[in-house]
């Protein structure tokens, strides 16, 4: 991104008052640049792909759509926009190959000066002379290998920062022949000039790269245990429900080494290398304590706008049989224990197969039991026996 050209190096005290271009008025720095009919025209068509939908599908279109604009707004031959994110790193270029684009995203794009023109100059829009002493651009590895032989040259830019989405963003746009400084400030200085449509636009944008600040607050209000995971593995939260049953269960150290399984197991499979298809994995376990038997699952979770999971979601149930002694449920229906288990797992809604795999018998012999239960009960549906044990004496079953 940052690449040759002119490398008089300005603090960013300094760069309003750049050479020709810039002069103070009260205080304020005053632009003298002159907007052609052809700068005003494309101006609107920067605006349009600003304001367009970028919902679903759309928004990788959008963001494409965006930096084309941009581009011949500024007379550039490349470009390029490079999101950072919690999630990892998304990179588009316009007039761009895809050899360079790999390059650069396996290669350089951790020495971009591009990532410190907002903290380390408190520059949001910038050229290249602001980011580099002179003639230390020409001996960096990054000129030497990588902006150099692929004809980046007069690079202006911008840097946006979004805290609420812990994301940063950066376009650049590039010449591929070296031009006079006042062409280099001219085309930095359409850029400001949108510079606050381009912040309201990503900003909105941002958002959906990074949906987890919602899902965050939506799963503190399930009554069922979840656990978030991040796409490194880390835990993210634990929701109340989750915190609720584990401050219940004496062998809680037991339960979240098998929670954590069951994330690294859903993110291996979100997680498949390059032209190998992804694993088949079982992201579901059970783990039995003295207390209660847990049923652990993990799905991806916080879709973003380019269709990408963003976290790991573990979800926990917990069953505990509480076979009853011989008394109302068992002596008013006549079941066995064999059967109030059956009825324990049926108001969970365990299928026969999961029935049968629970118990360790067979998918036959668990719909025999399911059929008994149904006739001793004397309802015709498990919805019916769900709601005769919700309401009923038994105890047999408890969910967390």
């Amino acid at each position: 991104m940052p690449t040759a050209g002119s490398n008089t190096f300005l603090r960013p005290d300094e760069f309003l008052a750049g050479p020709g271009c810039y002069a103070h008025e009260h205080g304020r720095a005053a632009s003298h640049l002159q907007l052609l009919d052809t700068d005003l025209d494309q101006m609107g068509e920067v605006l349009r792909a600003l304001l367009a939908e970028r919902v679903g599908a759309s928004a990788e279109q959008w963001r494409r759509s965006v930096l084309h604009n941009l581009r011949v707004l500024t007379s550039s031959d490349k470009a390029l926009l490079v999101i950072w994110s919690p999630h990892g790193r998304l990179v588009y270029g316009d007039q761009v190959g895809q050899e360079l684009l790999h390059s650069y995203t396996t290669r350089f794009a951790d020495s971009d000066r591009c990532r410190r023109a907002v903290r380390e100059f408190g520059l949001e829009v910038w050229n290249l002379r602001q980011l580099w002493q002179p003639g230390e651009l020409e001996r960096s590895l990054y000129y030497r290998s990588f902006a150099g032989p692929n004809g980046l040259n007069d690079t202006v830019g911008v840097t946006l920062l979004f805290p609420h989405a812990s994301t940063e963003l950066c376009m650049a746009f590039h010449r591929s022949r070296p031009g006079p400084i006042s062409e280099i400030e001219r085309r930095r200085e359409l850029l400001r000039l949108l510079l606050e449509p381009l912040r309201a636009a990503f900003r909105v944008d941002s958002s959906a790269v990074d949906p987890l600040t919602n899902l965050s607050s939506l799963i503190d209000i399930c009554d069922q245990g979840l656990a978030l995971y991040s796409l490194d593995g880390r835990l993210l939260k634990h929701n109340p429900a989750i915190i609720r049953v584990l401050s219940q269960d004496p062998e809680r150290d037991a339960i979240e080494a098998e929670i954590q399984i069951v994330a690294g197991s859903a993110l291996r499979m979100l997680a498949p290398r390059a032209g190998v298809p992804p694993p088949v994995v079982d992201t579901r376990r059970k783990v039995s304590t003295c207390q209660a038997t847990y049923y652990l699952r993990g799905d991806p979770v916080g879709w973003n706008g380019l269709g990408h999971a963003t976290a790991v979601l573990v979800s926990l149930t917990s069953i505990t049989f509480q076979i009853p002694t011989p008394d109302r449920l068992r002596a008013r229906y006549g079941l066995t224990v064999r059967e109030l288990q059956v009825a324990s797992l049926l108001a969970h809604r365990f299928t026969n197969v999961e029935i049968a795999r629970e118990l360790n018998i067979s998918p036959h012999t668990a719909r025999h039991h399911t059929e008994n239960v149904l006739t001793k009960l004397g309802v015709r549906s498990r919805a019916a026996l769900r709601a005769l044990l919700a309401g009923g004496p038994s105890g047999t079953s408890s969910e967390r």
